[in-house]
């Protein structure tokens, strides 16, 4: 039996190990998957967040947009404004009209993106309403006035100018006068200059004064109806020019241009407020997404370390532990790890294959030791079989000789019969009978002692 030595994990437990101890009933393929569902997972999170913040991104962008639009609709609504009071055009007050709906469109548009109620747009909407109210009563007041030389009051002041003038020529006396009565009417016309209009009232009572003065004679009826009717009409184009406002920052004028500036500072002013908060959203939106790259990365990276060291540290402990099995040549030292995984799966087998490869040791030892003790008796075998055939061998030489040296006294016996008697012939027949077979007898000693000699090499080479 193999016994259970220290773990590695147990030499060296740490906070990695613990770790990665949640993961040791997870199949390599297990941890995998596992990894792979965390990204996934993660990266779902990461575009839902993504799409949630660029929808937002989105919509803050669509209200840059619309204040951008806002603050260009305000604009304009001042330059047709302008241009009116410039040109006199109507077509300046229908664009001023139409710009005036878009601001108020665009107002709501706002409020929808907001999803508020908003007492600001309400405040702007009110403001737009009000400042296109005061616009088109400017409009009428100068249509009244006149919008050209041939309209209005200014047409009037004309005629009656004209008609003056033509009735006053009949009266040299106050033609000077009548001419410079026209220069201030036209200088006032021009300039809006109450200078003007206060000298074009002097001008009139000088006239008035020069005809109080004339003889009774002189027929000025007419001339008298002309100066009153034109200084009826002058008077209502000054109090018209008054309420039309003889500056920027009087009359009707003076209200617009206020009205103007008031909503004006309440765009801006509301506009710079969202765009303060549409940066700040955006800000907020940026530390969200690195919050969440770093979450995720995190996420990521400590689910792929503790993964990777859940495979890497039993691997590392295994190997470990071979290489003391293999510098030790002790395989008690062998540990078995837990759970139901492939690197457990393989240390049980090491397990099994170093308990197979130990008993095959032990068994070829136990072999060994009886095939020693075998080669030693065969040896001693050997020795005897050895030292017997060489007295063997020394007998049969001995009896060789023994033959050798019949022989040849039988051939010498014979040869001394035959010269004796042939009638012995018979007994040098036997004679040389035996003498052949002591030779044969020669022959198979000398063969049996090659095979003898034949079996002790054999016999020796088996003992080494």
């Amino acid at each position: 039996m193999i016994e259970q030595a220290t773990t590695p994990n147990e030499r060296r437990k740490g906070p990695v190990q613990e770790e990665t101890a949640m993961f040791a009933q997870l199949s390599i393929r297990q941890r995998h998957l596992l990894l792979f569902v965390i990204v996934i997972t993660a990266l779902l999170f990461e575009a839902w967040a993504s799409k949630s913040i660029t929808d937002d991104l989105l919509r803050l962008e669509d209200k840059h947009h619309l204040l951008e639009q806002i603050n260009s609709s305000m604009l304009t609504l001042r330059k047709h404004e302008k241009n009116f009071q410039l040109f006199k055009d109507l077509a300046h007050r229908d664009a001023f009209v139409a710009e005036a709906k878009s601001l108020e469109g665009l107002i709501t548009s706002l409020e929808t993106e907001i999803e508020a109620a908003d007492p600001a747009n309400q405040q702007i909407s009110t403001g737009i309403d009000a400042y296109l109210s005061d616009f088109l009563n400017l409009v009428a007041h100068q249509s009244n006035i006149g919008l050209s030389l041939d309209q209005g009051l200014r047409l009037q002041l004309r005629v009656a100018a004209a008609k003056l003038e033509q009735d006053s020529a009949k009266y040299p006396s106050i033609q000077n006068d009548i001419l410079r009565l026209m220069v201030h009417k036209k200088d006032f016309m021009l300039d809006l200059d109450p200078r003007h209009h206060l000298l074009h009232s002097k001008a009139i009572e000088t006239i008035e004064q020069r005809l109080s003065n004339a003889p009774a004679f002189f027929a000025i009826g007419d001339l008298k109806q002309s100066i009153q009717n034109y200084q009826q009409i002058y008077e209502q184009y000054a109090e018209a020019i008054e309420v039309f406002g003889l500056s920027a920052q009087q009359g009707m004028r003076g209200k617009l241009e206020v009205q103007a500036q008031s909503l004006s500072n309440k765009v801006s002013s509301y506009a710079n407020e969202l765009l303060e908060t549409i940066e700040q959203e955006m800000q907020a939106n940026e530390t969200t997404i690195l919050t969440i790259v770093v979450l995720i990365v995190a996420t990521v990276g400590i689910s792929t370390r503790l993964i990777s060291s859940s495979i890497n540290y039993p691997l590392r402990d295994l190997s470990d532990n071979i290489e003391q099995i293999a510098a030790s040549h002790d395989m008690s030292q062998l540990v078995e790890m837990s759970g139901r995984n492939e690197i457990a799966a393989v240390s049980r087998s090491l397990s099994k294959l170093f308990v197979t490869i130990d008993s095959m040791i032990k068994d070829f030892d136990i072999v060994a030791h009886q095939l020693r003790d075998s080669s030693l008796d065969l040896t001693s075998i050997t020795q005897e079989v050895h030292d017997s055939t060489r007295r063997q061998s020394a007998e049969v030489e001995d009896a060789a000789e023994s033959i050798d040296r019949l022989s040849e006294t039988a051939r010498n016996i014979s040869s001394s019969a035959s010269t004796a008697s042939d009638n012995v012939n018979e007994v040098n027949t036997s004679l040389q009978s035996v003498a052949n077979s002591a030779e044969q007898a020669q022959q198979n000693m000398h063969s049996l002692q090659s095979d003898i000699a034949t079996a002790v090499s054999a016999i020796e080479n088996l003992a080494e």
